[in-house]
């Protein structure tokens, strides 16, 4: 039998206090997010011995912290209840937001979209929208806090585990639209909507209905692309981007 030894690669000290939290960037492996007692949310890149960054405004103690599937977006759930969320690219709170009654102790990002979970003591799990700025929906079902929380790959569920025994399985539907950019262009999502507008003149002038309604966007959609059934992701190559049409 073949024995393999393991070795320390890094041991640093992190915070001035308890460090609570720490998540590793799941696209590059190599950054890693910790958050303390010490109100800190603290940046590291592996094997390296200083923090990339120190992001602050949080007033109690970190209790969770997530990076989003690209690693510019970190989101950080304190004792207070409150969520900060930092855009690393510019290096600044993004925003600051507010609704659990007690310790967010669990965050997650959706895979794809600009959502995010966030689970508490108050037995609550909340949806949030960044770009609404908001709570979106709160799930209830939990008796006390809930301490895990994750999405699946497809974004389809969301999956809570509690501080009263159970795990509970959640659908995320919210019949959404979510469209991507693979460039952070306002000449590419502009490029998209003017797109859509002349598929939709071209399929009215065709159409033997006097109007066509939004529901037909799906089936528009599909004279530039076949959707892959598995993923449900429609590649459009002419503006470089992903449309995706799920029951979110």
């Amino acid at each position: 039998m073949t024995t393999k030894r393991a070795y320390k690669l890094q041991e640093f000290v992190a915070h001035s206090s308890t460090v609570n939290c720490l998540k590793i960037g799941r696209k590059s492996s190599r950054v890693l997010v910790t958050g303390g007692e010490d109100h800190k949310v603290n940046l590291w890149a592996i094997g390296k011995p200083n923090a990339i960054a120190s992001l602050s405004g949080h007033t109690s103690g970190i209790d969770s912290v997530s990076f989003d599937s690209s690693e510019v977006l970190v989101a950080a759930g304190a004792a207070s209840g409150t969520i900060k969320l930092w855009d690393l690219e510019e290096g600044k709170i993004l925003r600051t937001l507010t609704g659990h009654r007690s310790n967010c102790i669990s965050v997650d990002f959706h895979p794809f979209g600009e959502f995010f979970a966030s689970g508490s003591l108050d037995t609550n799990l909340k949806i949030w929208d960044i770009r609404k700025k908001g709570c979106i929906h709160t799930y209830k079902g939990h008796t006390r806090g809930v301490s895990a929380i994750r999405f699946t790959p497809d974004g389809r569920w969301i999956v809570s585990g509690g501080e009263d025994n159970t795990i509970k399985v959640e659908l995320f539907s919210f019949n959404l639209v979510v469209f991507s950019t693979r460039r952070d262009s306002k000449d590419t999502i502009f490029f998209f909507y003017l797109l859509v507008f002349s598929v939709c003149m071209f399929a009215y002038r065709f159409s033997e209905h006097s109007c066509m309604h939004v529901s037909n966007l799906h089936s528009i959609l599909s004279i530039f692309s076949v959707p892959n059934k598995r993923t449900g992701i429609w590649p459009c190559h002419l503006c470089d981007a992903t449309i995706v049409t799920r029951d979110l």
